[in-house]
């Protein structure tokens, strides 16, 4: 996936199309989850964008989503609609049977399920035992979004800058595979976000375990790995 001028506005404006803040009409009953679940298409563009920019290696696209101003005005910057749209997780928790219902990040679980794993292809031919790799990177690099990139309103409003939940803290082998990425790919990181990659996971390894799921037992302090590279 090359990312010329033109190839890449064609995935920046449905991005420009879909950031905006929704509110129902005045004296419409909504729900916060209601409003939340309007976020998901935004969200699975950036899913899409970061992860398969890792498989990629595309720095130039997955640099000008984190630098990108924003054509219509609004209360937020990109990376606050990462925030907003937690409140969808427990209405994609419904989306499983019975005995799946109370999984620990059922939105990224919900994504990597029915959209990567069922139509997209990253699988590495010479890595059958990590198909899941480019997701779990991605998802983190797009998880440090609000902690690397220049513009974040949110901090205003609620007085913290956490790092984005995922499934890459709930899996297992996704621990290695971040370390790894990590310390090969420092360099080709450093590319992505304005800010020193070290300060970013700095902050992430003293935050990440307020974005835990409190339901799920994690025998994995996930920090170790973080804590191993910086």
């Amino acid at each position: 996936m090359k990312c010329d001028d033109q190839s890449c506005n064609l995935l920046l404006e449905p991005v420009n199309i879909l950031a905006h803040e929704f509110w129902p009409p005045s004296g419409i009953p909504y729900t916060y989850e209601g409003i939340a679940l309007r976020y998901y298409p935004l969200i699975v563009l950036l899913y899409i964008i970061f992860v398969i920019g890792t498989f990629r290696k595309n720095d130039r696209l997955v640099r000008k989503i984190v630098q990108m101003d924003l054509k219509r005005e609004s209360k937020w910057s990109l990376p606050d609609f990462l925030f907003l749209v937690q409140d969808a997780c427990r209405i994609f928790d419904t989306q499983y049977p019975e005995y799946l219902k109370g999984r620990c990040y059922p939105l990224g679980e919900y994504i990597k399920n029915f959209l990567f794993d069922g139509f997209i292809d990253l699988e590495d031919p010479y890595l059958i035992d990590q198909k899941d790799k480019y997701f779990y990177i991605g998802e983190f690099i797009l998880s440090l979004f609000p902690l690397g990139a220049e513009k974040i309103k949110i901090k205003d409003t609620f007085g913290d800058v956490l790092p984005i939940s995922g499934t890459y803290i709930y899996h297992f082998e996704a621990c290695d595979i971040i370390k790894k990425f990590l310390k090969d790919e420092k360099d080709w990181l450093k590319k992505i976000y304005p800010k020193p990659i070290k300060d970013i996971l700095e902050t992430f390894e003293s935050t990440v375990n307020k974005i835990i799921n409190p339901r799920c037992i994690i025998s994995l302090d996930f920090t170790k790995c973080i804590k191993e590279i910086i």
